[in-house]
């Protein structure tokens, strides 16, 4: 694990997240990372009509009716924090991530839904945020909201492996971390355990398996069926629970 102390610092920010904040008028957010996600989302809280918001910081693009916002977020632990900040910054306290993953285990096969409990941290940006030996975590009221709202046996939980450099998924890594008790890796959970946990804000996450690294060969399923129908119900269930906190 990187061990860089001097990253972590209790110093005041050059520049602050505020500078960036928008009259959003939401309290509550879902970050999603792929157009299909994006679209799922919309269409679960039947949004798909609106006009975007004005650009925000981090994302391609926003819609809101408050007090929620959805947004189709730049990819990567980097871009995912930025967004979190500005969001946070503009009045949002809770923040939902639907995003992919690929399987490290075979009781996750490719349209499993997967609900992150720990992560191990493998992205530069949550060493900002978080001490080095700290272990991020969701927020525990959203993780048992999450719980409740998923159909039961349509998901998992477990450790998330983040990452930012997705063709260095090395075999030996992928045994390692499963060994541990993580199920899935991908690219932007555990930076925003740690920036939502800085800055005193709820998260928690739902991910949709795209792709299996456990096998002799990589298979993936990013366009399937199967894996379009779990978008849909990860997408239902985080509208139910965004009602709970309305």
């Amino acid at each position: 694990m990187p061990q860089s102390p001097r990253w972590y610092s209790h110093d005041p920010a050059r520049i602050e997240p505020s500078r960036f904040a928008r009259r959003l008028g939401a309290r509550q957010a879902v970050l999603t990372f792929s157009p299909p996600s994006y679209r799922a989302v919309l269409e679960a809280l039947g949004m798909g009509e609106l006009a975007p918001a004005e650009r925000v910081t981090g994302a391609f693009e926003v819609r809101v009716r408050p007090p929620v916002a959805v947004c189709h977020a730049y990819f990567g632990s980097p871009a995912a924090a930025m967004l979190a900040e500005v969001l946070m910054a503009s009045g949002v306290g809770r923040l939902l991530m639907l995003g992919e993953a690929g399987s490290l285990s075979p009781a996750c096969r490719i349209g499993s839904l997967v609900l992150p409990t720990w992560g191990i941290r493998e992205e530069g940006t949550s060493y900002h945020y978080l001490p080095p030996e700290a272990d991020p975590f969701p927020d525990v009221m959203v993780l048992d909201a999450l719980r409740r709202r998923l159909p039961p046996d349509s998901w998992r939980e477990g450790g998330v492996w983040t990452v930012d450099a997705p063709f260095r998924e090395t075999v030996d890594k992928v045994r390692e971390y499963a060994s541990r008790g993580a199920v899935c890796v991908e690219m932007e959970c555990t930076a925003l355990m740690a920036v939502t946990a800085y800055r005193k804000a709820s998260f928690g996450a739902v991910l949709v398996i795209t792709d299996e690294l456990f096998g002799e060969e990589w298979a993936e399923g990013f366009t399937s069926e199967v894996v379009q129908r779990s978008r849909l119900l990860a997408a239902q269930a985080l509208a139910a629970v965004l009602g709970e906190g309305a």
